[in-house]
């Protein structure tokens, strides 16, 4: 009697397919299509494991969850415009961050963004390649990788925004993590981000790799603090209410002795 939890899906990624993600596209397909009791945490998961197995049994569950240990408060003081933090790669919208700055330029020359998150030194040679064609190195900041949690976190709230364009992520844990922050947060409308916005709108979002979108929300919350104060707040009391690690446990349990009668 096994429950197989979904995180995401590799089948969605645009990397480049190589012999190791083709082989682990496979194995995903495979225990998809064989598993009989499957863990999802978004309509979205529900439509696409049905298109690969319509029979399985479906259960909805929360993960449980690393709370940050602290929130932005109004004595933060705010050196970077934009922050990104998590996995540095194409699919998670770090190119059309740059395209943004890019674009803000001339409009906002003292931007500051700050990227933080592990990346390859040949994707790092690719975006520094980027960043001076756009003739935007003195508006980046990049950390690399930082080895806690705290570390991140610490350095994030000290950002007006936390900006996430992932192409195909479900719920990622940067927008639950900026949610606990009380970061605003400007995402793509992919995966389950939108399902966030059910119970009240507490996430801007905009159309996958609609650049010219995400500038002016980018632009709009940059100009506008109380917007930015009224997002982070609600999104600080929906992350609380979704992700309560006591109640996740419970519906785990339930989950697991429902599976086992």
């Amino acid at each position: 009697n096994i429950l197989v939890t979904v995180q995401g899906f590799i089948f969605k990624s645009s990397e480049k397919r190589n012999l190791k993600i083709i082989n682990r596209i496979l194995i995903e397909k495979k225990i998809l299509a064989k598993a009989k009791n499957i863990g999802v945490r978004s309509d979205e998961m529900v439509d696409e494991i049905k298109k690969i197995n319509p029979y399985s049994n479906l259960y909805f569950h929360n993960y449980p969850f690393n709370i940050p240990d602290f929130f932005k408060t109004e004595d933060d003081e705010e050196i970077y415009d934009l922050v990104y933090f998590g996995r540095v790669c194409k699919d998670k919208g770090i190119e059309d961050i740059l395209k943004v700055v890019y674009l803000l330029r001339y409009e906002k020359p003292e931007l500051k963004v700050l990227i933080i998150g592990a990346v390859s030194n040949s994707y790092k040679k690719n975006l520094f390649k980027i960043i001076e064609n756009y003739e935007i190195s003195n508006n980046i900041i990049f950390t690399g990788f930082l080895k806690t949690q705290d570390e991140v976190h610490s350095l994030a709230v000290k950002a007006k925004i936390c900006i996430f364009p992932t192409y195909h992520d479900n719920i990622p844990g940067t927008i639950i993590e900026s949610m606990y922050l009380k970061l605003p947060i400007v995402a793509y409308n992919t995966g389950g981000i939108p399902e966030l916005n059910k119970n009240t709108y507490c996430v801007e979002t905009v159309a996958k790799k609609n650049i010219e979108s995400l500038k002016n929300k980018v632009v709009f919350l940059l100009d506008n603090s109380e917007k930015r104060y009224e997002l982070a707040h609600k999104a600080y009391e929906e992350a609380k209410r979704l992700y309560n690690n006591y109640e996740v446990k419970s519906k785990l349990i339930e989950i697991y002795k429902k599976i086992n009668n």
